[in-house]
């Protein structure tokens, strides 16, 4: 029986308890000392007094820090109840009770790990007893159980603060990975010749639920998905991750969506019981060669075909449920013409059920008109970015409920590579140096190539011209000439930089790369240029055609574009 319980069953007049912890230093004295007022005020004669709290101490002083006394307060009739009360290991419970003789010990219940100390002091109620004060002297902590209680709290916010950075840093080391996964859009711009795609996803919290591949299976088959993981967080992103990984491998043997679904499905079956996730999917292989799109649905949105003429179309047939919820389903597949200039936009639910802030939804109407005002002369990039910045004047201030992916595919048209070039000639002297890097200066604004990438290409010439300059020449008095040769690839987003010198041969790449994670104290001298020329560009090569030597660079023109 608790304390409380058995003080209503005895008084008419409610009980007051207070829980006293042990505590060390000036504690005990505060505590005891608040009992004896609180006996004074109940007019307890001087001896009964002296008696309750000696008892109270001797407790006090056997019990380990942090133990709770409870002491009960009660009036009935013309008599007051006084207990006194602790729980104890069953180890210790023995020999307290040797020390505390008045003290009776209990077992609450069979197999209990503790046993109940209690001791009841009764005391006739006299005039002029001051129940309220006494009530409000037991309840009134003492300055030494008040810091105790300010520490306890601090000690328990420090914990719940470290608890919630390393929950914080798990998260943020698992968005990171699974923005790994996803494909980069630097790579998006590279996946296949014969087609221009984008994509974005955008979680509305650190770790999202949704997930978009592009896969060049071979020359002429490409497969496109997009998929929606229900529910949030650390779960769903495990359920993304084993999705993404049986799509890649499944799209590597196969070439007909509906197969690979059916292949999926079991496999995400599996050890999903307790979860109970389910992921929508829509699939589609892309066969360049023979202008086909073939797709499966597995209860995913309907996608948007943007046909050359600007006419669209809704790909609506659904050939299952999703995915990882029904075994032995039999999915079906639909296949449509895809000719090159049309152009597949897929999307997850949050773009078509974004809402503003008077509950409106953004709707697939509104997602339709998006995709016929926009022009076909738009690249995959800038329609994704216009679409997106629609959505985010639509919702204004109304948080996003709901990740937002988008994919757009876009067949590219039959033309002539268009390729500009520059070239000149300056010997390898600083002035000449300074003329050549002033003639690429030039010749990036002409381009309309940005400053960030023109930034670059000066970065590189930098490094790789003072080589020739300072050291092209050798023990020899002949001075090098240096050649430099720019094309500008623009439908490919490309700027081919080649730079011969007939000085002595050298490779520059040829240089050791510097362990940047030691300190420049202890990593050894040079290449950190040539490192620099490496991370700046997306590809390198040197070759000594006699008497040339011959740097040929590859920098993308996107780079700095990317959203």
């Amino acid at each position: 029986m608790t304390l409380l319980s058995s003080l209503q069953q005895q008084g008419s007049i409610d009980p007051v308890i207070t829980s006293v912890p042990v505590i060390g230093g000036r504690g005990y004295r505060s505590a005891r000392s608040r009992l004896h007022q609180a006996l004074t005020a109940l007019r307890v004669g001087d001896v009964s007094a002296s008696v309750a709290v000696a008892e109270f101490s001797k407790l006090y002083r056997s019990l380990p820090l942090e133990t709770t006394v409870q002491i009960g307060l009660h009036g009935a009739g013309p008599w007051l109840h006084l207990t006194l009360e602790t729980q104890v290991p069953l180890a210790m419970a023995a020999e307290l009770t040797e020390e505390l003789v008045h003290f009776r010990s209990e077992c609450l219940e069979a197999g209990a790990t503790t046993r109940q100390l209690r001791l009841n002091h009764t005391y006739p109620l006299q005039d002029g007893t001051n129940l309220e004060k006494a009530r409000q002297l037991l309840l009134q902590a003492t300055a030494e159980e008040l810091a105790r209680d300010a520490n306890l709290t601090q000690q328990a916010l420090n914990q719940t603060q470290s608890r919630l950075s390393s929950v914080q840093e798990d998260l943020r080391i698992a968005a990171e990975i699974q923005q790994r996964m996803l494909v980069s859009r630097d790579r998006l711009k590279r996946i296949h010749p014969g087609i221009d795609c984008h994509a974005y996803m955008v979680p509305c919290r650190d770790i999202g639920g949704d997930f978009y591949d592009v896969i060049n299976l071979d020359t002429d088959h490409v497969a496109v998905v997009v998929g929606d993981v229900s529910g949030k967080g650390i779960t769903a992103a495990m359920m993304m991750a084993t999705c993404m990984t049986l799509l890649r491998a499944y799209c590597e043997s196969f070439r007909a969506p509906s197969r690979i679904m059916r292949k999926i499905n079991p496999r995400l079956i599996e050890g999903n019981e307790q979860d109970c996730l389910f992921t929508t999917l829509f699939l589609a292989i892309l066969n360049l060669e023979k202008n086909s799109l073939t797709y499966c649905n597995a209860g995913h949105n309907p996608a948007l075909l943007q046909r050359s003429d600007g006419s669209i179309e809704e790909l609506d047939d659904i050939h299952g449920p999703a995915v990882g919820v029904m075994d032995q389903v039999p999915y079906e597949q639909s296949r449509v013409t895809l000719n090159p200039g049309d152009r597949l936009l897929l999307y997850t639910d949050g773009a078509s059920e974004t809402f503003n802030a008077s509950g409106e939804l953004y709707g697939g109407e509104r997602l339709l008109n998006y995709c016929r005002e926009a022009s076909l002369s738009l690249s995959s990039r800038k329609l994704l970015s216009g679409l997106l910045m629609d959505l985010n004047l639509f919702s204004g201030t109304e948080l996003s409920h709901d990740d937002v992916t988008l994919v757009a595919v876009q067949r590219q048209r039959q033309r002539e590579q268009r390729v500009i070039s520059s070239e000149h000639a300056e010997p390898a002297t600083p002035e000449g140096m300074g003329a050549i890097m002033a003639a690429s200066d030039g010749f990036c604004s002409e381009q309309q190539i940005g400053p960030s990438i023109s930034g670059r290409l000066q970065l590189v010439l930098d490094e790789l011209l003072v080589n020739v300059v300072s050291h092209g020449a050798g023990d020899g008095d002949v001075t090098p000439t240096i050649r430099l040769l720019l094309r500008h690839l623009p439908d490919d987003h490309r700027l081919v930089v080649e730079i011969r010198d007939n000085g002595i041969p050298f490779n520059p790449f040829a240089l050791a790369e510097p362990d940047t994670d030691l300190s420049i104290e202890e990593r050894e001298l040079g290449g950190l240029g040539i490192f620099f020329v490496r991370s700046l560009t997306q590809s390198f090569s040197y070759s000594h055609e006699p008497p040339w030597n011959c740097v040929l660079l590859e920098i993308d023109t996107l780079a700095e574009d990317a959203p």
